[in-house]
């Protein structure tokens, strides 16, 4: 299976940035990417309630796509701090992350 990961900046429901994706891979069992992602923009221009949505994508052929799971994280914990280290998060199968305040992938 060959899948891929799609990364966006949301604020107040609207991107603030273009999607970032990382490699197409092929996987066997698990499914780890173990890559760094560089979001085009400044942490320094993120306002307190920007949130990540992210989306695994199978690829199923050229230009098709189907969403495997989504989720959306907020950026910042509740005193305002990027958040940082290991988070785990719940992935909702079949769905894309919609990047909504109020977001049903969360």
């Amino acid at each position: 299976e060959k899948a891929l990961k799609a990364v966006q900046v949301f604020a107040n429901g609207r991107p603030l940035a273009l999607p970032t994706r990382t490699a197409f891979k092929a996987f066997s069992s698990r499914w780890n990417w173990n890559e760094w992602l560089t979001l085009p923009i400044k942490y320094s221009l993120l306002p307190p309630n920007a949130q990540l949505a992210i989306t695994v994508w199978d690829v199923c052929g050229p230009q098709k796509s189907i969403p495997v799971g989504g989720t959306t994280i907020s950026l910042f914990g509740s005193r305002m701090k990027l958040r940082k280290g290991t988070v785990d998060l719940k992935m909702w199968p079949d769905q894309a992350a919609d990047g909504r305040q109020d977001s049903l992938t969360q």
